[in-house]
């Protein structure tokens, strides 16, 4: 099972039909699971910004702007976007806990109190 999904894509141009591909790929082995994509929070990435011909984040956004899925720009090997991606995967995993079942009321624990015990652990760069 899983609780939420970030999905990293390739930034460059000549990747965009794999990135079609691995996540069409991801919907269906969700779904062989059990789970619908759209039912489950959800974080795309979009890494590799420090190589040559990448998209610009603006038609990146747009390509997203529909889904209400946010999009993350990042480059893994300088260290940029892999901590924000994180960061907004746990803040929409509490999102979605609290709207399916009312997280906070059942245990006390608010978002920031959720956020700061699952990301205690990293320091900011």
């Amino acid at each position: 099972g899983a609780d939420a999904v970030a999905f990293i894509a390739d930034s460059q141009r000549s990747s965009a039909s794999a990135n079609a591909y691995s996540y069409r790929d991801l919907e269906a082995n969700l779904k062989s699971n059990g789970i619908q994509i759209d039912q489950i929070p959800q974080v795309v990435q979009f890494n590799k910004r420090d190589l040559d011909d990448i998209k610009p984040l603006e038609e990146v956004r747009e390509a997203w702007k529909g889904t209400g899925i946010p999009t993350v720009p990042a480059s893994a090997v300088r260290g940029e976007g892999v901590v924000e991606t994180f960061k907004l995967l746990v803040q929409r995993l509490y999102q979605d806990l609290e709207k399916r079942h009312s997280f906070s009321a059942k245990f006390g624990v608010s978002e920031a109190d959720f956020m700061h015990g699952v990301l205690q652990h990293f320091k900011k760069s």
